[in-house]
């Protein structure tokens, strides 16, 4: 299977999208690669709906992968599978925020909230604690990541089933 100038061009811009959305993620980075995500899994459907042969195999592959990664990571299929912190893509997503994040201050009135949240880097004038909080947020990063995950995902079941498919025609053929 050979890459096409193209196909290498898409996705060295797809990642480095995914680096930018996840080093800045927040709740705009978040609308739009939830918005994004929607549409290219329905043009998952459409494609394996609509194309021929090997597309057809490919997009079918893209769907399936695609919308179980996104709803198992969004539906109620959460309760039978264990808790998303699980995951292995939630593993690597901490472990890359944990390298990433970077710490703002916060204004000395203002409480942080849960304190796994926070860090206290120094104490003021009248000893209250000055808290720094991550940027971004742990929880904005990680959701901004599963998204691209689920892309990522329909890409691998696509291939996949691709090499299915190749196989079973070898096999009759």
């Amino acid at each position: 299977m050979a890459f096409s100038l193209r196909s290498l061009f898409v996705g060295v811009a797809f990642l480095a999208v995914f680096a930018v959305s996840l080093i800045f993620a927040n709740d705009a980075w978040l609308s739009v690669s939830m918005t994004v995500i929607y549409l290219v899994l329905v043009v998952a459907i459409l494609g394996a709906i609509h194309c021929g042969p090997p597309w057809r195999t490919f997009w079918n592959g893209f769907a399936i992968a695609g919308w179980a990664y996104f709803i198992i990571l969004t539906g109620d299929v959460l309760t039978f599978v264990g808790q998303p912190q699980n995951l292995v893509t939630t593993m690597a997503l901490d472990a890359v925020h944990a390298q990433v994040a970077r710490y703002e201050t916060l204004p000395p009135d203002h409480s942080p909230g849960d304190p796994a949240t926070f860090r206290i880097i120094g104490t003021h004038n009248d000893g209250s604690p000055i808290y720094a909080v991550p940027v971004p947020s742990r929880s904005q990063f990680r959701q901004v990541g599963h998204n691209f995950f689920a892309v990522i995902a329909g890409v691998l079941g696509g291939f996949i089933s691709l090499c299915f498919s190749d196989k079973r025609r070898t096999r009759s053929g």
